[in-house]
């Protein structure tokens, strides 16, 4: 996957490895709103049948501050994929700072523009409050007042360029947002303030 490091110093996106997810994942999957944040490689979480998992992390000044996990699943016509969100997953310090979106609008994205995958379907488990609100903003659906909590989309031949559109605006105004503070911090300019804390674990 790609990232931000040409234009965003400081601030880089690239696949992470399962040990280093699991291991970001059991030290900071717990929020306040719901507890413990589930995730595809955790024990109990039944049998792993995904035909593909895309994992993507979030580095500022080279350490990991955020995970997101998707899987995919090949759909019934054995040619077409459905595309989970998995989890996403925010040092505690820095969440409400955009970086979930960043990471999700950008896995997405990917996923969606890479036609090997041909992914027609999108979905999550929403049960947080702030994926609901996030994905909502991409066109998904709000999840149903009863039954599983999940927001969904339908990408078609018609609504692609426009969820790309969506994904690549989300994506936009946060890096750059990001991306200006980084260029200062990193070149020393007076009064620069560090966003990522600077990140303490």
């Amino acid at each position: 996957m790609g990232g931000f490091t040409e234009t965003s110093p400081g601030l880089e996106t690239e696949a992470v490895s399962i040990d280093e997810f699991r291991q970001f994942a059991a030290r900071f999957g717990r929020s306040d709103e719901i507890g413990p944040i589930g995730n595809y490689f955790e024990s109990g979480q039944g049998k792993q049948t995904a035909a593909k998992v895309r994992l993507l992390g979030l580095r500022a000044c080279h350490t990991l501050i955020a995970v997101a996990c998707f899987t995919l699943n090949r759909s019934r016509d054995g040619h077409s994929y459905s595309c989970k969100l998995d989890s996403v997953i925010v040092t505690p310090t820095l969440r409400k700072l955009g970086l979930a979106s960043l990471l999700v609008a950008q896995g997405f994205r990917e996923l969606v523009e890479d036609d090997a995958e041909s992914i027609t379907t999108i979905y999550a488990h929403s049960v947080h409050p702030a994926t609901v609100k996030l994905l909502r903003k991409h066109g998904f659906s709000d999840p149903q007042p009863a039954g599983a909590p999940i927001s969904a989309l339908r990408v078609t031949d018609e609504s692609r360029g426009v969820f790309l559109t969506s994904l690549k605006v989300r994506e936009q105004a946060t890096s750059v947002r990001l991306r200006h503070k980084c260029v200062a911090c990193v070149n020393r300019k007076k009064g620069a303030v560090p966003w990522c804390g600077p990140v303490r674990h």
